[in-house]
């Protein structure tokens, strides 16, 4: 009879520290459920265990909750932390990439154009743009290998298509500068041709995926970009001007000297109705020369 007694009990008390480790909403009504089976001197007993136990869990709620907070603090540092080092090898590889692609090889470009209407200083503005071709690849060849190593190397999108064809492209650009033919060489002109649409292709294209990476990083991190998008439009203006403008000094340089030449022209030749009196002859009127009216 005793057994049989203690059995619902011991099974009741069983149940109710199985909700009182979960949690449930129900420990409550479970506790008042059990303590109405229990006697006078069972329910002190049971009181004193209540107590006890209350006790401790209000020991433990802080010693819990704090547990608790570390690890969502350490889970938060451990999420920054995976985020900051893709988002610095996002920057690194856009800043390889600019002064590759958006720099150097334009200013490369403008020297070779400059070299071509000066007749001075010559092979130095040739070796400088020959060195600054060379580590724009470089640049693009590291900024490239970073995208492999660190980026999902998934080609969604137009800046990465690009940059592809431009990884591809870049290798032949130099390869074809190395085989310049010498002057007077047939191949010369050809060569000539090929390396300056290949090298302004490639800058221009390349500009405009610097444009494409731009917008694809405001799509990644949710970050405006339009201060940064502006300076890189003004330098890309400022190159454009002066790219232009080199062709227009040579031509207002050689109208210079032509109006020169034109206005001294009557000190060096006297026309008159009868001829033109040449003075490489002496001053002796050339009849061959005569202009017959």
């Amino acid at each position: 009879m005793a057994t049989e007694v203690l059995l619902p009990r011991v099974s009741s008390f069983r149940k109710w520290v199985c909700l009182l480790h979960s949690g449930s909403p129900s420990f409550l009504c479970s506790t008042i459920g059990f303590r109405a089976g229990m006697s006078g001197s069972e329910r002190s007993e049971a009181n004193v265990v209540f107590l006890f136990l209350g006790m401790v869990c209000l020991l433990a709620a802080p010693v819990i909750s704090g547990s608790q907070r570390n690890s969502e603090t350490n889970s938060v540092k451990a999420q920054l932390k995976l985020n900051a080092e893709p988002l610095f090898q996002i920057n690194l590889h856009a800043f390889l990439l600019w002064a590759s692609v958006g720099f150097l090889m334009p200013v490369g470009i403008l020297l070779i154009r400059i070299s071509n209407k000066v007749n001075y200083c010559k092979r130095a503005l040739f070796y400088s743009h020959v060195i600054l071709q060379i580590m724009a690849v470089l640049l693009f060849a590291v900024a490239v290998g970073l995208s492999i190593k660190n980026f999902d190397n998934f080609f969604i999108n137009t800046h990465r298509r690009l940059g592809l064809a431009l990884y591809a492209l870049i290798w032949v650009h130099p390869f074809i500068g190395f085989l310049r033919p010498q002057r007077g060489v047939k191949l010369r002109s050809l060569w000539y041709t090929a390396h300056y649409l290949l090298g302004t292709t490639f800058t221009v294209a390349g500009i405009v995926n610097i444009y494409l990476g731009l917008e694809a990083y405001e799509k990644k991190t949710s970050r405006s970009l339009k201060l940064w998008t502006i300076l890189f439009t003004i330098q890309v203006l400022i190159f454009a001007f002066i790219y232009l403008l080199q062709d227009k000094c040579y031509y207002i340089k050689s109208q210079g000297t032509i109006l020169g030449k034109a206005q001294s022209a009557p000190s060096d030749h006297i026309a008159t109705s009868g001829g033109q009196i040449n003075e490489d002859k002496g001053g002796r009127l050339d009849p061959s020369e005569a202009n017959i009216q």
